[in-house]
């Protein structure tokens, strides 16, 4: 998950990585899943629901963030700053790595 920056204007991207056997998969998602609204609408919703459990859930997070801050309109100065700043601690710029467990976990039965 990323957003390119470009002066005034914010570009959003989500990018998933699968094993090989899977390539018709994301070629499916990559045909239906490829602009602002439906990341906003349909991707976002999903993890939001089922979040991932790793350092992947606070990139989410982030983007998640920035989404909002575009959804409403707050591309003034401070919230292109505030993208910026939430950019800048993704993936692997990222230094902090906890994160809020207070959203209900899916707990798996191993039998």
């Amino acid at each position: 998950m990323y957003y390119k920056l470009d002066r005034q204007y914010v570009r959003f991207r989500f990018k998933i990585y699968l094993h090989i056997d899977d390539v018709e998969v994301l070629n499916t998602i990559k045909s239906n899943l490829n602009n602002y609204e439906e990341i906003k609408n349909i991707i976002c919703p999903i993890f939001n629901a089922f979040p991932l459990h790793t350092s992947k859930r606070l990139d989410f997070e982030n983007f998640s963030q920035a989404v909002f801050i575009k959804d409403n309109k707050q591309l003034s100065d401070a919230g292109m700053s505030k993208i910026v700043s939430l950019k800048n601690t993704m993936n692997t710029k990222r230094e902090i790595f906890t994160y809020n467990t207070t959203k209900p976990q899916i707990i798996i039965n191993p039998n």
